[in-house]
């Protein structure tokens, strides 16, 4: 009795809250950028956005599928140990297919690293194999000089540490340039990033709109001249997140497929462009930077460089060469020889 006189003098409940005080204001969100780690711009570029995937691959194969040269003096080989090791570097890879990974990883995070394997007492000239790691499980170890005296590299919770002392340094380091940092190098990925973001967004907002059997959740309606479209340049922008992959690849964007002015002759103008600006200039640096760190293993004074000769893609350039040569009265045989290419011969110091 006395506790239901109690509940009957009791004051009622009401509901309360401690922000019922606050007034939340929003403004405008911030735009979302991918995280600058490996394994978001590998995942975000080169796995989900297909201009990354194919200019990627268009670089990386291309290096892959170059011919190479030994330049040691004044002669130039086609046959050399270091190009036989570089023909099969692994019982699990080819030439081609290690020299593309050794490429997509420069242009995915602008590091790539190659391990030696040696036999025998790991001696320098006992090399047999190389391997190209994975950039985002190696770690730079820096000496009391501030450069490299080892590389670190972590596997399932293992831990490997290469020291680079000894004539032959287990690891070759690539790196592209990059004015911020010491030690690691700028991916073209990582430069266009921005564009990857804005090229991605754009492909999910699309996938979005035909997921709502293509209606819009609102209409901007303009009550302009009846005549009233859209101008070339408006169509143009929708192709700008692509253009700039592109130009940070070092790829002509007709080369990918991107619209533009694509007739034949400029396909092959392009085509030419991009072996010369970008595929070879690529290729000769690892080439060289290979015969530079194999030099204990291989011998000192040689180069490796690619066999232009040998290109598909450059056949006009060297039928312009022959053609300028061939026409030079002024120039002896072994003149013209030696602008083409080839030894000289014996009694060659003659005009035709």
């Amino acid at each position: 009795m006395l506790e239901r006189l109690t509940s009957f003098f009791r004051a009622p409940e009401v509901k309360a809250s401690r922000t019922a005080q606050l007034v939340a204001l929003e403004s405008g969100s911030r735009a979302r950028w991918t995280p600058r780690d490996y394994a978001t711009l590998a995942r975000e570029g080169y796995v989900a956005n297909a201009i990354v995937h194919r200019a990627v691959k268009l670089v990386a194969e291309n290096v892959g599928g170059c011919p190479f040269l030994v330049e040691q003096g004044a002669q130039t080989r086609d046959t050399h140990p270091l190009l036989d090791l570089l023909a099969r570097p692994n019982p699990r890879q080819d030439g081609a297919a290690f020299l593309e990974a050794v490429t997509a990883h420069l242009l995915i995070a602008g590091n790539s690293y190659i391990e030696a394997v040696a036999a025998g007492a790991a001696r320098a000239s006992d090399v047999r194999e190389l391997y190209a790691l994975r950039p985002d499980r190696m770690k730079v170890v820096p000496g009391p000089d501030g450069w490299p005296e080892a590389y670190e590299y972590t596997v399932s919770g293992r831990t490997v540490r290469f020291s680079q002392d000894g004539p032959l340094p287990p690891i070759l380091h690539l790196a592209l340039f990059h004015p911020l940092d010491d030690h690691y190098g700028l991916a073209p990925l990582e430069a266009a990033a921005v564009a990857v973001d804005t090229h991605n967004a754009a492909a999910k907002w699309n996938k979005a709109l035909l997921d709502n059997a293509a209606r819009p959740s609102g209409a901007l309606v303009y009550a302009g001249p009846d005549d009233t479209v859209l101008s070339d340049e408006q169509f143009e922008r929708k192709h700008t997140a692509a253009r700039e992959i592109a130009l940070a690849f070092g790829v002509p964007p007709m080369l990918l497929g991107i619209p533009g002015d694509n007739t034949y002759a400029n396909y092959q103008e392009a085509n030419r462009v991009f072996f010369r600006a970008t595929v070879l200039p690529l290729a000769s640096r690892i080439g060289c930077a290979l015969a530079h760190w194999l030099s204990a293993a291989f011998g000192e004074g040689f180069r490796v460089t690619v066999d232009a000769d040998r290109v598909d893609a450059l056949s006009a350039d060297r039928t312009a060469l022959w053609s300028r040569v061939t026409a030079a009265p002024f120039l002896t045989v072994n003149e013209k020889r030696a602008m083409v290419g080839f030894s000289p011969l014996e009694g060659g110091d003659r005009l035709e």
